[in-house]
């Protein structure tokens, strides 16, 4: 049986038509400093149908709410500096995260202050945490729909009949060359 490795199987992020539905899946922060780890659940969220965010720290985590809208929030408790605590403190005090669910995964048997959050103890089941996230997700409701896009080859009849604020398209063209005479 042929293997392909991971890179060949991912869309060009330049073809919009290629990776068009990536825009409507929800959407997962993942704040774990640990690179390995980091990787490994976003590949098991990936496959499951979940686009990922994913961040080294608190900082960059809540830099990552502020400019993309999330779905649920997958924080590991222990981060370098800043606590993923702190940054779901900081995110409430933006309204960052107001309806969002959260999920905190930690090997910390007594997490300060975390009694809103739900708690995942490590080791952690990738299976059940991602069931877990699903779940989540799947009560929360969406907090934002998209149109659908319309299908690469198909009719272009979607774009015609949609009203649009563009204005109407402008035809340029070059200006005359001179001549080497110096005409026109």
């Amino acid at each position: 049986m042929e293997q392909r490795s991971r890179e060949s199987v991912r869309p060009n992020p330049w073809d919009f038509w290629v990776d068009h539905d990536r825009l409507a899946l929800s959407t997962i922060l993942l704040v774990e400093d640990d690179r390995d780890i980091r990787e490994m659940v976003t590949t098991v969220i990936e496959m499951a149908g979940l686009a990922v965010v994913a961040c080294d720290t608190a900082e960059a985590g809540l830099a990552a709410l502020r400019e993309h809208q999330i779905d649920l929030v997958l924080t590991d408790y222990a981060l370098p500096r800043k606590s993923g605590l702190w940054l779901l403190h900081e995110a409430e005090s933006e309204g960052l995260i107001d309806g969002t669910p959260v999920l905190i995964v930690t090997a910390h048997p007594n997490v300060q202050a975390a009694a809103s959050y739900e708690i995942i103890q490590k080791p952690v089941d990738l299976d059940d945490m991602v069931d877990r996230v699903r779940e989540l997700i799947e009560d929360a409701g969406r907090r934002r729909s998209r149109p659908p896009l319309p299908v690469a080859g198909g009719s272009d009849d979607v774009a015609r009949s949609a009203p649009s604020d563009c204005p109407p398209p402008v035809e340029l063209s070059r200006p005359p060359r001179p001549r080497p005479d110096g005409h026109l």
